[in-house]
């Protein structure tokens, strides 16, 4: 007796779905009424000085610039690293793993960029609710301050070009967080190849600094649902998901030609 295995529709959609759906990134313009991602601005006045909020201008097609001192003319208008030091503080409200940065102005200028992300560890961890993960407080603190207060570096990445998304926070063991901070490029105390070897992003250690002063207008971000490393993830859950269902079908088949 020949026994036949049959699959239906609705299962196998179901089971292109589970295999599929994980992973999905989406883009979001920074200034979007509708997405769940909030931007606020933050500079400090120097060298050494502590981070206060600042106001952000959007500039349509370009993104979002900032002036932090009397000169908001170009290129100063931009987010930039001449004299203060000017950033973008990300919440993206959920466990997210930031993909990708697009600049739309850089004037011209050179427009290297710093990635920070918010106790990482923590919301990589199964153990504990991401609801649980207090909100950060930069307003008072110095850029140098921030590595010891629970931001981790994830990289600094240069050969930005206008319009064109960049690649943040990749490697084969990208970081989550709720809360990013995106900037021009910030030593952060440290830079150099001291700061390079530190970047959670292993694809990021490779960056040099160099002598010329950074800007750019923050246009959008790309991301991708936040991943936990203590249990089985994702894609492989919904792998091992779909053998069960196809062992489902081929066990009832089998039962019901024994029957027949």
């Amino acid at each position: 007796m020949k026994i036949q295995y049959k699959l239906t529709m609705p299962m196998a959609g179901l089971l292109l779905s589970l295999v599929a759906a994980p992973g999905v990134a989406a883009t979001s313009v920074l200034n979007s009424t509708v997405d769940a991602l909030t931007v606020a601005g933050y500079s400090n006045t120097g060298s050494g000085s502590t981070l206060q909020s600042k106001a952000l201008t959007w500039y349509s097609g370009d993104g979002y610039g900032m002036t932090s001192g009397s000169d908001s003319g170009s290129p100063n208008h931009a987010l930039d690293n001449n004299g203060a030091k000017e950033s973008l503080l990300l919440n993206f409200g959920a466990s997210t793993q930031l993909n990708g940065v697009t600049i739309g102005w850089t004037g011209g200028n050179d427009s290297d960029i710093t990635v920070l992300a918010w106790k990482p560890l923590d919301y990589m961890n199964a153990a504990i609710n991401p609801a649980s993960i207090a909100a950060p407080d930069i307003a008072g603190k110095t850029y140098s301050q921030l590595l010891g207060l629970g931001w981790m570096l994830v990289g600094n990445y240069g050969g930005i070009q206008e319009d064109v998304q960049k690649t943040v926070n990749g490697g084969s063991q990208p970081v989550s967080s709720s809360y990013w901070l995106v900037m021009s490029y910030n030593n952060l105390g440290g830079g150099g190849a001291a700061a390079a070897s530190n970047s959670a992003d292993a694809t990021a250690r490779t960056f040099v600094a160099d002598s010329s002063l950074d800007y750019g207008k923050f246009y959008s971000v790309s991301y991708s649902s936040g991943t936990t490393t203590s249990k089985v993830s994702e894609p492989a859950s919904a792998l091992l998901l779909g053998m069960a269902l196809f062992g489902m079908v081929g066990w009832r088949q089998r039962r019901l030609a024994v029957l027949r």
